[in-house]
């Protein structure tokens, strides 16, 4: 039986934690309890309840560090590598490469290059404090080609985020694979012709995913209603959060509902009674919900950048700026619905819960074999 453990630095809600405890329920399948390190024990025993799949939790001391999260990611596999030795098979979810730490039998899943990429000063306006924080862990995440250090094998959650890896890492070009994040498409699944004339987001309130763009894109269609749903549940979220209610009062848009913190089972109806959904966040590095939205049936409106080009591949669909959101959203509308969801809901099934565990046991048979 192969021995095997997964490496996560949080287990908040979210589609990282949801790529983790789906891939313990593919394990379970097999009679595998994988053992579970993290520094962030979450709800871990109500997930257990509920998801009913097995693992052993391991909790990794931070030292009582709050503060310095990048930092405590890229040492996370350093801090319990004696411990990975007798293990076959080791799933790393921290988004950092650690270079010689036993790369025969580890698989780095990687959905963003965190910290990496959010550490060159091209792609934030940060401040000096900022980019000196951020110094030794640009040195600490160099490319070691030139020493052949090995990182393990390499998997990225879209073809956007390998780009990006590979651009970092020179040494993995044309190495990297792509395992797209498992989508309960059949959860969300509906076909239905009747629906409401509106237009739903499903988002964290927070700048990134910026629901502020779609107020103003609301604006130029009072006679559409948009939804706007998400988290709220940490300080910074409900700041912005009431920063768009502000803004809706201010610019007095009728047409738009804000809606925090709805439950799955509500969010799932409400995206199947809706026709249109849009999503803002540019450089997306893969985008569950929009895979959630199509599958319940509603037509997309994306930010044409990142890893939503991979799940919305047509143009139309896709805008770069308010005026061209306008502009795409007036010739969605004149679109036969019914044949363009049909369409995508086709194109979808590459991101389903079955094709990820297709090539999750893949890659077990592979260590399985070489473990022999």
């Amino acid at each position: 039986m192969l021995r095997m453990c997964i490496i996560q630095d949080e287990l908040m809600p979210g589609g990282k934690t949801g790529v983790i405890f789906k891939l313990i329920e593919i394990l379970n399948k097999y009679d595998i309890i994988p053992d579970l390190y993290s520094y962030d024990t979450g709800k871990i025993a109500n997930v257990t309840k509920s998801k009913n799949i097995q693992f052993n939790f391991k909790k990794v001391t931070d030292f009582g560090i709050k503060r310095f999260t990048y930092y405590k990611n890229y040492f996370l596999l350093r801090l319990i590598s004696n411990k990975l030795q007798n293990y076959d098979f080791i799933f790393n979810s921290t988004h950092c490469l650690n270079k010689n730490i036993f790369p025969n039998k580890l698989v780095n899943y990687i959905h963003y290059l965190y910290p990496l990429e959010y550490s060159e000063p091209k792609f934030l306006k940060i401040s000096l404090s900022r980019k000196l924080y951020l110094l030794p862990l640009r040195w600490l995440n160099r490319d070691h080609s030139r020493n052949k250090s090995k990182y393990g094998l390499v998997v990225a959650n879209s073809s956007f985020t390998k780009k990006k890896i590979e651009e970092w890492y020179p040494s993995q070009k044309n190495k990297v694979q792509v395992i797209y994040p498992p989508v309960n498409i059949k959860y969300f699944w509906n076909e239905q012709n009747n629906r409401s004339n509106q237009v739903i987001s499903v988002g964290n309130f927070e700048p990134q995913k910026d629901q502020l763009t779609q107020i103003k894109i609301a604006k130029f269609f009072p006679n559409i209603k948009f939804i706007i749903t998400g988290f709220v549940n940490f300080k910074f979220r409900r700041d912005y959060y009431n920063k768009c209610l502000n803004y809706v009062k201010h610019l007095n848009v009728k047409n738009v509902i804000l809606k925090p913190n709805l439950g799955k089972e509500e969010l799932r109806l409400l995206l199947q009674k809706s026709k249109y959904f849009i999503h803002t966040r540019k450089n997306e590095h893969f985008g569950i919900s929009i895979v959630e939205a199509i599958a319940a049936g509603c037509i997309p409106l994306v930010h044409d950048s990142g890893g939503q080009r991979e799940i919305v591949p047509f143009e139309i669909f896709r805008f770069r700026s308010i005026a061209d959101a306008v502009i795409k959203f007036k010739k969605i509308l004149k679109l036969d619905i019914n044949y363009t969801r049909k369409k995508f809901q086709q194109y979808i099934q590459k991101f389903s819960e079955e094709r990820f565990e297709d090539n999750i046991i893949r890659l077990i048979k592979h260590f399985y074999n070489t473990s022999r």
